[in-house]
């Protein structure tokens, strides 16, 4: 799309800006400023997607780092505040990797806020095609970084779903995919 990490980080950072200044929705508000807390916490972040569904915020340029992990949220985090705790998980895996590597905490789809919400799939249908789309673009700036997508919970349900391939539908753009604490991907292979 032309655009770099940078110019991608600061219109986003603009967006967040004005939405919280014009938002009306005390919920809606507590999230933004749970989005601006975690990006003011951690100096290395670039924040990489933001509209209605969801933010995705990534430790470490994507664009230049050897090797990209995707960690891709369940359920509840989508909620407010909890960005903050998912991108302290990408911190530590970062941090193991002696901060060579570009974590990314997606949250980038409405994720059910409870495990009765969690048993349709109607938001990993929707998380998939908005995360394949996301690792397209990934890919396409890193062509060489190894790309790696970790599924949690609810989020191995969207991974799962964003792998399933057809002739109307590109792969996942990822050399590994993890899937963690998995109640079923809905994939076969």
């Amino acid at each position: 799309d032309g655009h770099t990490i940078e110019d991608t980080n600061r219109t986003l950072r603009e967006r967040l800006d004005t939405w919280l200044s014009t938002t009306h929705n005390d919920k809606e508000k507590q999230y933004l400023e749970g989005i601006v807390k975690t990006l003011a916490d951690n100096d290395d972040a670039y924040l990489v997607h933001l509209d209605h569904d969801g933010v995705a915020i990534a430790l470490g340029n994507p664009t230049t780092s050897p090797a990209v992990a995707t960690l891709v949220g369940g359920v509840g985090s989508s909620e407010p505040g909890r960005i903050h705790g998912h991108t302290d998980w990408a911190r530590e895996i970062r941090q193991a990797s002696d901060n060579k590597a570009s974590i990314i905490a997606w949250s980038a789809y409405p994720a059910p806020n409870s495990l009765p919400a969690a048993a349709s799939t109607d938001s990993a249908d929707r998380g998939a095609k908005t995360l394949r789309s996301f690792q397209q673009s990934l890919r396409a700036h890193n062509p060489t970084a190894q790309l790696t997508v970790t599924g949690h919970s609810y989020g191995s349900v969207v991974v799962g779903h964003a792998a399933r391939s057809s002739s109307t539908t590109p792969p996942l753009e990822a050399d590994t995919v993890v899937i963690v604490g998995s109640p079923g991907t809905g994939a076969h292979h």
